[in-house]
């Protein structure tokens, strides 16, 4: 996981959403960083594009913080974003979060 972290972190999301892309087309399970020769599982790239991608479409990191502090306080387990309509989980939306904050550069100097 740390590889893929790192990957994302250094060549950002359209590079992690075209080596998804490569190992789709071309059926592999892992790809192989050109710069550093380290392998990279596909599946966990997956996991941290999709959670970057709903935490942007929930509104971005804070605005779903405020969703979890909305959950929390009123005993919910879903929320639905107001923009987009779209019901998440708890559960769904803490991993999303929790993996936002590892890939994301501005949270590295906390």
């Amino acid at each position: 996981m740390q590889n893929a972290v790192n990957h994302i972190r250094q060549w950002g999301i359209p590079s992690a959403k075209k080596a998804i892309e490569f190992a789709r087309k071309n059926h592999l399970s892992y790809v192989i960083e050109k710069h550093s020769n380290k392998r990279i599982q596909v599946v966990y790239l997956k996991e941290l594009v999709a959670s970057f991608d709903l935490v942007e479409e929930m509104g971005g990191y804070s605005r779903c913080k405020f969703y979890m502090t909305g959950m929390l306080l009123n005993g919910s387990d879903s929320v639905r974003c107001p923009d987009t309509k779209k019901v998440v989980a708890k559960a769904v939306l803490e991993k999303a979060l929790d993996d936002y904050q590892q890939i994301s550069i501005e949270f590295l100097e906390e």
